[in-house]
């Protein structure tokens, strides 16, 4: 009898024990709906921040003042951006992807991926331009099924509109740049520009600026002075004894730019809006301190838009044909933004013992020019044509050149 009572005691526990997963998994799945439902109302939130009129507070949705004081920031620095470059937009489209959901008690931790499409105009032009940007959120929801409260929501979209949110920690991007930052006064040969192709450089930028080519190179932990350098090399700039892959001038903005506006000696610095000659397609933009955090940001410069303002692609965070702004690149008055002069306009000058040949200082490339002809009179009296660059003479009248 004992051990029947025993058998029944075990069966009903194995039972209340499964009962009590299946409860508790259907809550968790429960709590999942109730905050994906919450997520695709915060995702209509954030995308209404991109027109004029925006209110932070809202019925839909229950936000901590934290969140919501970087929404109504949000919101102010969109509509600076878009009146700094003087722009219209056309047509905006956010969309979130979910990648964890992780839920403990009341609290629930949501990493998700928020990927904005931008339709705009520059004003005064017709053309329909395009640029596209993926923020990284990291969000703590709080309370039951029935009330959920959006109690942080980091993220950073500084390469856009200069905006991070009040939690975001940038201490370990901090540190980790500075470990890996080496000074260097390495001089490199004029190879490392006559052999680079900017069209290739931005090629490479456009095709990957929102996913990682692991099959040639690798993906670093802050992966924007990794890109511009993956950028170049593939665009035919050479390694070398420092710069080559994997190496702190090739993933660190610091040692990055101590190694090349050094080594090239072809940079320059920039003000907003007011020397954007050298910022070529397939040129490097970037921005440095000498200390402090964050240490800088590598994008890499991809053209113009309509009405003349550059615009670049970047990793981490991802950004595509976004045009440089106060908003952005000048958003920190502790920051000094320079270009690198890697793609160029060439300047040719005579090369010296070569007659009618011209060479680029720059990139070392040449071209010939035509003969300069005058007309001379030669000791017989015969009438000639001789060239003021080279000293070949050809007679007037029969159009071949003298012995």
């Amino acid at each position: 009898m004992k051990k029947v009572l025993f058998m029944l005691v075990m069966l009903f526990a194995i039972i209340m024990k499964s009962f009590n997963a299946n409860a508790a998994e259907e809550k968790n799945v429960a709590k999942r709906e109730t905050v994906e439902s919450f997520l695709k109302e915060y995702e209509s939130y954030r995308q209404a921040q991109f027109y004029e009129g925006f209110v932070a507070e809202t019925d839909q949705l229950v936000l901590s003042e934290s969140v919501k004081q970087d929404s109504e920031k949000r919101a102010n620095l969109i509509s600076l951006y878009r009146k700094d470059i003087d722009i219209s937009f056309v047509e905006v489209a956010v969309a979130f992807t979910v990648d964890s959901i992780d839920t403990t008690g009341d609290k629930t931790l949501a990493d998700v991926k928020e990927s904005t499409e931008i339709y705009y105009v520059c004003n005064g032009y017709t053309l329909q331009e395009y640029m596209s940007f993926i923020t990284e959120h990291k969000m703590v929801l709080v309370g039951a099924k029935d009330k959920i409260t959006l109690e942080s929501d980091d993220f950073d979209e500084s390469l856009v509109f200069g905006m991070k949110s009040h939690g975001y920690d940038e201490r370990n991007e901090y540190q980790n740049d500075q470990a890996n930052y080496q000074s260097s006064n390495q001089q490199t040969s004029i190879n490392a520009i006559s052999s680079y192709n900017p069209a290739s450089g931005v090629a490479y930028a456009n095709t990957w600026w929102n996913s990682y080519n692991t099959a040639q190179y690798y993906t670093a932990s802050n992966d924007c002075a990794n890109f511009v350098s993956q950028c170049l090399h593939y665009g035919g700039v050479p390694l070398d004894g420092t710069w080559s892959i994997g190496s702190s001038a090739w993933e660190n903005v610091r040692s990055f730019d101590s190694y090349w506006s050094t080594s090239l000696n072809r940079f320059q610095l920039l003000s907003n809006g007011t020397n954007y000659s050298k910022c070529l397609a397939g040129n490097p933009i970037y921005r440095v301190r000498p200390s402090g955090s964050p240490t800088g940001h590598l994008t890499m410069c991809v053209g113009f838009n309509s009405s003349g303002t550059p615009i670049y692609n970047a990793h981490n965070p991802n950004v595509y044909h976004v045009a440089v702004s106060t908003s952005n690149l000048f958003s920190d008055s502790g920051y000094s933004v320079y270009t690198l002069e890697f793609a160029h306009q060439c300047t040719y000058s005579d090369a010296g013992s070569v007659a009618h040949k011209k060479t680029c200082s720059i990139c070392g490339d040449y071209q010939y020019e035509s003969h300069s002809w005058v007309t001379i009179t030669l000791n017989n009296n015969v009438l000639a044509r001789q060239c003021s660059k080279c000293g070949r003479i050809t007679y007037a009248n029969k159009g071949i050149e003298a012995e």
